[in-house]
């Protein structure tokens, strides 16, 4: 959560156009960073040719850097106005995922990814 803070903390004075190049550059830093395993998966073990490898993984980075961009672009453009501090640091929940919001607001969610505290019908006696 504190690298999508410091994106919007970046972006906050930019013109939207310009907040949508660094989204992208973030983006593609990031996912080009966290994808690295891919290539071992679908070359060393799929058997992939290296050319079809590196073009699945870059068009993979490009379509999930697209998202970072647009939620810059969109939040730059419509709700990053000067003085909008409290929309600043809520931006960054638009990176989690919507289950993982449920189980940090709610203390008593019982979905799959709340590993904390197991529901009671689990609970040995």
């Amino acid at each position: 959560m504190l690298a999508p803070a410091a994106l919007f903390a970046l972006i906050r004075g930019l013109p939207p156009r310009r907040s949508l190049q660094t989204g992208a550059a973030f983006g593609v830093g990031l996912f080009t960073f966290g994808t690295y395993w891919l290539y071992t998966c679908l070359h060393g073990f799929g058997l992939v040719p290296v050319w079809l490898t590196l073009l699945l993984q870059t068009v993979l980075v490009a379509a999930m850097s697209l998202y970072v961009a647009a939620v810059c672009y969109v939040s730059n453009r419509f709700w990053l106005k000067p003085g909008a501090t409290r929309v600043q640091l809520s931006e960054p929940a638009a990176f989690c995922r919507r289950s993982n919001q449920r189980c940090v607001l709610r203390p008593r969610c019982t979905c799959r990814l709340s590993a904390v505290t197991p529901p009671a019908s689990y609970a040995k006696p």
